[in-house]
């Protein structure tokens, strides 16, 4: 059987461009849902995706601002 050791991080360096850019359209597909421009079984479907935006956000927080262990030899 395959041991299982330390995984090593796929994702090295966090595109901060990217979370304010998603927000916008985000927010507008919201807003116009209330605002009647859209039908309003959207508004649920914007509000996870807002959901899903604030986790995604928080786990890039996390994963830039922790301190990385050294390897152990």
């Amino acid at each position: 059987m395959k041991s299982v050791g330390r995984r090593d991080i796929l994702i090295r360096k966090v595109n901060w461009w990217y979370y304010p850019a998603t927000l916008v359209p985000l927010l507008a597909l919201l807003a116009a849902s209330f605002a009647g421009y859209l039908p309003p079984i959207v508004a649920p479907l914007a509000l996870f995706l807002l959901i899903f935006w604030l986790s995604s956000l928080g786990f890039a927080l996390y994963a830039s601002t922790r301190k990385q262990k050294e390897p152990r030899q």
